[in-house]
C-alpha cells in the first residue's frame, strides 16, 4: 500500500471509531433520559397500563352488593370526600379501593370509610370493609395506602360504579385546591 492509501485508510477508520462513539454517546443519553422507554406516569404514579388494569379490576364489581352499598351511602352522605384506587406495589393488578364520606348534619361527627383490595377476578372478601369513625383523625387512620403512590382519583356513577380518572382529567374538590401529598 502507498503511503496515500495508509493515510485514507487511517482516516477512515478514525471517522469510523468517532462514529461509532458519538452514536454510543447519543443511546446512551436517549437511555438515560428515558426516551421511547418506561410508559408515561402522571403526578399520582400511574400509568396507561396501571389504569386499564385498574379498570379491569373495577369492572368485576358489577353485579355485586358492593355498587349497591355505594350508592345508597352517597345518596344518605352525598359524595365521598376521598376516592382513591391505589395500585399494590407487589402485583400490578391488585388494587385498593379507598373512600371516605365527610359526617353529614345529626350524625355527631360520624365519618364512614370503606375499603376493598379488588384484582381482575373480583374483590377479596376478606379485605371488604366499611365502618364509621368518631372523628377525622380516626377515618384518617383507614386511608392506608390512599395517598401513596401509584394511586390515581376516582369516581362514582349513579350506579355505585366506580371508575379510575386520570390526574390530567380529575376535578379538584370545592373550595380547595388539589395538591398532591408528599
Amino acid at each position: 500500500m502507498s503511503g496515500t492509501a495508509q493515510t485514507r485508510a487511517r482516516a477512515t477508520s478514525r471517522l469510523r471509531r468517532r462514529a461509532a462513539f458519538v452514536a454510543a454517546a447519543i443511546v446512551t443519553i436517549l437511555l438515560i433520559a428515558g426516551c421511547g422507554s418506561a410508559a408515561k406516569v402522571d403526578k399520582g404514579g400511574f400509568s396507561d397500563g396501571d389504569r386499564k388494569n385498574a379498570t379491569t379490576a373495577l369492572d368485576t364489581l358489577k353485579g355485586t352488593a358492593i355498587p349497591e352499598t355505594i350508592v345508597q351511602l352517597t345518596a344518605t352522605i352525598g359524595l365521598p370526600a376521598v376516592c382513591r384506587v391505589h395500585r399494590s406495589n407487589q402485583d400490578s393488578k391488585l388494587f385498593n379501593l379507598v373512600m371516605a364520606w365527610k359526617p353529614i348534619p345529626r350524625t355527631d361527627g360520624a365519618y364512614t370509610w370503606f375499603t376493598g383490595s379488588i384484582g381482575s377476578k373480583g374483590a377479596d372478601p376478606a379485605s371488604l370493609h366499611l365502618g364509621v369513625s368518631p372523628s377525622l383523625k380516626a377515618m384518617e387512620t383507614h386511608y392506608g395506602v390512599a395517598y401513596s403512590r401509584p394511586f390515581d382519583p376516582c369516581q362514582i356513577d349513579a350506579f355505585g360504579n366506580v371508575s379510575v380518572v386520570p390526574w390530567e382529567t380529575s376535578y379538584p374538590p370545592t373550595g380547595k385546591a388539589r395538591k398532591l401529598p408528599e
